[in-house]
């Protein structure tokens, strides 16, 4: 039970293991203990587990579908039968994911705050982690891309097939405000995978906005579940203008940047056609708090059921898009319902023993790969077209496919990691952080969790 002086700052949860063990340590503790209960982390200031394990497999599957698809010096896509069709093109839907969970990550400190009746974190503070967690590390492969190995994205006949540097000042400046996904002239320079920044670039932009619509709604005097389903009307909003953009907009797909560079091709990569990619994260992260507060009980088998949505729709999405049946956007729509369910079977608190999709994804190679993952996205890319440019890449059979992949892993893995330990750690340590106790996956509390102003979880990028 928690006591309140009036007109006092609450007390900070406690430390299950001090720093310091000075005289009347104990006393302390235990007084603190009485007055606000056992320690307690805010859900979004420690890293939930499995997350990074998601990102690894994101940047991961990325990293062989483009191997698969761009390393062959002669242009050519390796031919492995059925596997080429339904595999290998359909692994870089783990941008998908990398949408899936910035949308979950980013809102989830505000639906916590919202939900619990708790201080609103910093927008400034939001903004500037944001800026801190994408711009330096992009930057960096950039401008080493573009003026130094000369193996950027670049126009070429009027197609994004050119390999060379950028030294025209405007492109260059426009890739590096992440602008080049607004012109025909521009669009898919750089580097290749940061569209998708483009796309996070928008949504950083707008998730203020939506929050206080959500909020707006939510401090309407109802109860607590429907307060929960107002703070979710600007997800379900932000989502049916995703869906609108699909079924709506110029038809898209990969075969628009093969037949010439239009606004179309400007269209299928813009935010409205992925914004309900990131509504549903989001609508999750609102299910997250709830459950974890103990104000939702999930239905007992539901975690079943879940894993049968993913893998349906996931089946359904690859094999209705490579056979042309749906639109390239209806299969990104279809996978994108089985990351939220994959999102929500890693990060909804259980109360018996971590299940073996998150110990797997606890493993060391999976959270190394997962700390990792910005920068193997960013690095894969240039590698693999600087190793095509210079022929050192070969085309052929398995035997062919597997030294690309092998090279491409491992020189982007070295500069991956050299990235996040000099450019990437140095600029995460200036971001706003809140003390929070030892992470835990916590199950469902009816308690509340203390929350400051201006914590932001890491996010996934292409991530995050």
């Amino acid at each position: 039970m928690r006591a309140s002086v009036s007109r006092s700052p609450p007390l900070l949860p406690v430390r299950w293991k001090p720093r310091s063990r000075t005289p009347g340590f104990r006393l302390r503790t235990l007084l603190r203990m009485q007055v606000d209960g056992p320690p307690r982390t805010p859900a979004f200031a420690r890293r939930l587990a499995g997350i990074e394990g998601l990102r690894g497999i994101a940047a991961g599957s990325v990293l062989v579908s483009h191997v698969w698809n761009l390393s062959a010096p002669n242009g050519a896509t390796f031919d492995f039968g059925w596997i080429s069709t339904y595999v290998l093109p359909k692994l870089a839907h783990g941008v998908t994911l990398f949408f899936t969970l910035s949308g979950f990550l980013l809102f989830l400190p505000f639906a916590a705050a919202a939900l619990r009746g708790e201080p609103r974190p910093s927008f400034a503070a939001y903004l500037r982690n944001r800026a801190l967690r994408i711009l330096p590390a992009y930057w960096f492969v950039l401008f080493v891309t573009a003026l130094l190995l000369q193996s950027a994205r670049v126009h070429e006949g009027g197609l994004a097939r050119g390999i060379g540097g950028i030294t025209d000042p405007w492109l260059l400046l426009s890739n590096a405000l992440l602008l080049q996904n607004y012109s025909p002239s521009t669009v898919n320079t750089g580097l290749s995978p940061a569209w998708s920044l483009s796309v996070e670039a928008i949504f950083y932009c707008v998730l203020p906005l939506l929050v206080l619509a959500g909020v707006r709604f939510a401090t309407t005097p109802s109860g607590h579940g429907m307060r929960a389903a107002r703070l979710a009307a600007p997800a379900v909003l932000l989502g049916v203008v995703g869906v609108l953009s699909v079924v709506l907009g110029p038809k898209g797909g990969s075969a628009l940047f093969e037949a010439g560079l239009t606004w179309s091709n400007v269209w299928d990569v813009s935010f409205m056609t992925h914004a309900h990619l990131f509504a549903l994260g989001m609508v999750l992260s609102i299910v997250r708090v709830q459950y974890q507060d103990g104000r939702l009980t999930l239905p007992r088998g539901w975690r079943p059921a879940a894993w049968a949505g993913t893998v349906g729709f996931a089946v359904a999405g690859v094999k209705l898009g490579a056979d042309g049946i749906v639109p390239e956007r209806v299969e990104v729509s279809l996978i994108a319902c089985a990351c939220a369910l994959l999102l929500a079977l890693v990060v909804l608190p259980d109360r018996e023993s971590r299940r073996p999709i998150v110990r797997a994804l606890q493993s060391r190679p999976m959270v190394a790969g997962g700390v990792a993952s910005y920068s193997v996205y960013l690095w894969h890319v240039p590698v693999i077209l600087f190793l095509t440019k210079h022929d050192v890449s070969r085309a052929g059979g398995a035997d062919a496919f597997f030294l690309n992949l092998t090279m491409v892993a491992t020189i982007t893995g070295v500069l991956a990691w050299l990235t996040y330990v000099y450019v990437e750690k140095p600029a995460l340590r200036r971001k706003s952080r809140t003390t929070a106790g030892p992470p835990a996956e916590d199950p469902p509390s009816t308690a509340k969790t203390s929350t400051a102003a201006g914590s932001i979880a890491p996010s996934p990028s292409a991530p995050s």
